[in-house]
Formats: C-alpha cells, sequence, structure tokens
C-alpha cells in the first residue's frame, strides 16, 4: 500500500543538498536530501509521520529532523536510520539497521548553566544503565552527542508513533537526569521544582521570594533563586553558613507553603506580638498573597478548586523532586482548636478567608526554637 506519492525534485545550486522533497506533487522548499538523508520541514515531518517506516525505508536511508517536548528546556534532535547504508549507522551500536535515536539537541557555544554539559551527559548514561527497552547513546567521533535510541517493534509503525514512544521514554528519564545533576553539582542547597497553576503562578514565585526574609528574621542567612523551567518554577535556597542543618531549612520551607493555606482552628495574631516587626512582614505577604489568591477564585472553583489551593506545598513537582529536598507534604489532621501555651499568651482570631484563620506567631516560635534561638 502506498501512503503518498514521494519524489526527489533536483535542487541546482546547492554545496550539499542536491534534491528537494516532493510528496504528492507539492515540493517542499524548505527540505534537503543528500543521498538518500532527509532533512524535512515540519510541514513534511507531519505528512510523513503517517507513513509506516517500512515505506519510509524504501525512499530513504535516514531522516533527520527536530521535536519538543513542553517538559525540555531544549529540543531534541531525531534520527531515524532506516538501513546500514545511513551515513550516520552506528556500527558498534546495532546489528539491527533500523532505530530511532533521540539525542538532546544542545547549545554548546552558549551553555549558561550551572552544570556541565559533560555532569548532563554522565547522568542520562547513569540513568540508562538502569532501564530495560531503552538504550544509552553517546557520538564516538567525540561531538558530545548523547541521547536515546529506541527500537520499533515492528516496521509497521509509523513514523508518528515511534517518535511519540521516544519522547514519553525520554520525559522521566530525563527528569531523572536532572535529579542526579543537582546532586552532582549543589549537594548543601536545597532545590524544589513546583508546579503552579498558571492562575496563581506570579502570585506564588513573589511569596517565595520572601522566603529569605522570612529565615533571616529568625536568624538564618541565606540566598534564593527563582527560575522557570519548562513551564515549572524551579526554586534554590543556599544557606550562607555551611553549618546550618538543611533538614531543618527544609522545614521551615513546608510550613511556610502552608501557612497561606493552614486549617480552620488555627489561630493568628497574638495581643503580645503587635508590635512584632518580623510577624507583621510575614503577615504581609501572607495578605498580598492571599488577595492575589482571591482574584483568580472565581477560575478556581470553576475547576472544583477547595481550600487546600491555599496550601502551596501541594504543588511540590513530586515526579521532578531533586534529591537533597524532602520536604516530605503531610496532610494535616482535622482540629477544632489548636491549644496554645495555656496561662502565659493570649490569643485571638486572625481571619484570612472565612472559616481560615492562621497561627503565624506560634509558626514563628516554632521556627526559632527549631534553629536554637531564644523565644
Amino acid at each position: 500500500m502506498q501512503y503518498m506519492k514521494i519524489e526527489f525534485i533536483e535542487l541546482p545550486g546547492d554545496d550539499y543538498f542536491t534534491h528537494y522533497l516532493c510528496i504528492d506533487g507539492d515540493i517542499d522548499i524548505k527540505s534537503g536530501i543528500h543521498k538518500k538523508t532527509l532533512h524535512p520541514s515540519d510541514e513534511s515531518i507531519k505528512l510523513l509521520g503517517n507513513v509506516p517506516i517500512k515505506e519510509l525505508s524504501e525512499f530513504f536511508t535516514d531522516i533527520h529532523y527536530s521535536a519538543k517536548a513542553d517538559w525540555s528546556d531544549w529540543e531534541f534532535a531525531m534520527r531515524l536510520i532506516l538501513s546500514k547504508d545511513a551515513p550516520s549507522f552506528l556500527e558498534n551500536y546495532d546489528p539491527e539497521p533500523v532505530y530511532l535515536l533521540l539525542a538532546c539537541n544542545i547549545d554548546y557555544i552558549n551553555w549558561r548553566r550551572h552544570y556541565s554539559i559533560h555532569q548532563l551527559q554522565q547522568a542520562f548514561e547513569e540513568v540508562l544503565s538502569s532501564r530495560q527497552q531503552t538504550e544509552y547513546y553517546f557520538d564516538p567521533t567525540g561531538q558530545g552527542i548523547f541521547g536515546i535510541i529506541i527500537r520499533p517493534d515492528n516496521q509497521d509503525i509509523t513514523l508518528e508513533a515511534l517518535a511519540l514512544r521516544a519522547i514519553e521514554i525520554a520525559e522521566p528519564v530525563q527528569k531523572e537526569a536532572m535529579e542526579l545533576v543537582a546532586a552532582m553539582v549543589a549537594p548543601d542547597v536545597i532545590t524544589t521544582l513546583f508546579d503552579f497553576p498558571e492562575e496563581i503562578k506570579t502570585a506564588c514565585k513573589q511569596y517565595l521570594l520572601y522566603f529569605a526574609q522570612f529565615l533571616a528574621d529568625v536568624g538564618i542567612k541565606v540566598g534564593t533563586e527563582i527560575k522557570e523551567t519548562a513551564g515549572k518554577v524551579l526554586f534554590t535556597v543556599v544557606p550562607e553558613d555551611a553549618n546550618v542543618a538543611l533538614d531543618n531549612i527544609k522545614k521551615a520551607l513546608r510550613l511556610y507553603m502552608e501557612a497561606p493555606g493552614s486549617s480552620p482552628g488555627d489561630s493568628a495574631a497574638m495581643e503580645t506580638d503587635k508590635e512584632d516587626i518580623a510577624i507583621m512582614r510575614w503577615q504581609s505577604a501572607v495578605h498580598y498573597l492571599r488577595s492575589q489568591l482571591s482574584l483568580a477564585q472565581a477560575e478556581l472553583q470553576a475547576k472544583n478548586a477547595t481550600i487546600e489551593y491555599l496550601n502551596l506545598s501541594l504543588y511540590v513537582s513530586k515526579q521532578a523532586m531533586l534529591p537533597n529536598v524532602q520536604m516530605d507534604v503531610m496532610p494535616r489532621r482535622p482540629r477544632d482548636e489548636e491549644p496554645i501555651v495555656e496561662g502565659v499568651l493570649s490569643v485571638r482570631k486572625y481571619d484570612l478567608l472565612p472559616g481560615l484563620s492562621l497561627d503565624l506567631p506560634q509558626i514563628f516560635r516554632a521556627l526559632k526554637k527549631l534553629f536554637g534561638f531564644k523565644t
């Protein structure tokens, strides 16, 4: 069965490509063919995606194109190898002539990340070494290309189906590799990946930025960094004092992120702490976050959101949490009241929303105790 009419149209005046690709009479002037190696345009690759690779092998030795995934910071170079006659066929890798190579298409010249490409390559190799039905590829010519080899179960599979399978395989591999990279380069920092809904992402990022001041108010100096990667928010905390226990900072971060969504029954403003500037600063940050979340409330309710939406720790991207972060988001126990030190402190309710209140001073004192400071 022939799915479409494929022709080679001579391309004059080019030093490398000799022909254009022509599909059903339409010449693709953005494509190029060298010998039988095809470099198609995006439009042509969509059309060829519906063709079984067995039929494609009648025309081409290999097909090279790029693919994107919304979870990756870089594109992927896709090479469908259809014959041992392909110039990029890997003799050392392959007894079988048909496979798809998915390689990380990285800009080596403009690389400006806190980890090296070599560390990323090592992480990919380590992850793939423990996985079945996937193979690690590293360019033996020294060009630094690395990625995954995917073999089709049979040649009746279409190019599109094989490419989708490759992307599905690559996603968990790359996420796990990024976790390993983080462990290599930053053993003394805390890095957490949040997957905030778009409606509240900006407000949540601003609240995260205040975390450094929040810790400074209990005597801990840290640096923080926020960046977006593949639609998610990567939040990094770097203690200035190497002797500070990272576990304590993780606990503080969990309390901080849970605060805006504390359960009914948590009390809030204590009369004796009205003038505490640190508490007032934190209250201001929570107030601002609440006001921003209120603006999105109607849309969130349309999506069946609950008051738990205010607990930002629920948006930790569990699949992509880096290994030096164990925030252990714990479900809160429902309770009618939160006991305070009886006979010492008087409390009054501090209402964030109807049915929602928060004990900021109590949490603040707990943090001081956690870090060994007198309350």
